[in-house]
């Protein structure tokens, strides 16, 4: 089953229950690489915005920073207690947000040159499903199976700080993200 598809400059990026990622060229098809290197499968996949690195996040706990020229893994991110259900770049790409499961049901920000955590984002009752940065990297958004999502801010310390929680959904969300205005939050 591929469980994420990424598009950018004509390449896809695809993150797959086989512990795979994939860049496909959009045009032709063809497989142009394969990220191999965790062991469990994957729940997520981003490009950074230059395109250069890629991040998965897999039940395996970590996520992998790619070479997205060379197919070589960068780094492993480690930290998560249980499985890492979402990662994304921040817009300028010196930071990766990592989303965790049930029993960690915490985010974490990470300086994606020295993959050292920067802050953690405690407070969401159950898994996080997914989480995004803001436009201007001042804030995030996660997404929670305890009906809520969250906007986050104080990423300069060591913990976040939860600036509004959204509720009102019935079911455990999978996904919020703001506008490209920063201006709203779409959850899902």
């Amino acid at each position: 089953d591929v469980l994420v598809v990424r598009v950018q400059c004509g390449v896809v990026l695809t993150a797959c229950g086989d512990r795979r990622a994939r860049l496909w060229d959009a045009d032709s098809g063809e497989c142009l690489r394969t990220f191999t290197g965790h062991a469990m499968s994957l729940d997520s996949a981003a490009f950074s915005p230059d395109g250069q690195l890629c991040v998965t996040a897999s039940r395996d706990c970590t996520a992998r920073l790619w070479d997205c020229d060379s197919g070589r893994c960068a780094a492993t991110l480690a930290g998560h207690v249980d499985e890492v259900r979402h990662a994304s770049f921040s817009p300028d790409g010196a930071r990766v947000v990592t989303a965790s499961g049930p029993t960690d049901r915490t985010a974490k920000v990470w300086d994606a040159q020295s993959c050292v955590v920067l802050c953690d984002l405690y407070g969401h009752g159950d898994e996080i499903m997914s989480a995004h940065f803001s436009p201007d990297g001042r804030s995030i958004v996660t997404a929670s199976y305890d009906l809520t999502a969250k906007i986050w801010g104080g990423l300069g310390g060591s913990r976040g700080l939860c600036l509004r929680t959204l509720e009102g959904h019935e079911a455990g969300l999978l996904y919020a993200e703001f506008s490209p205005d920063g201006e709203a939050v779409a959850t899902a």
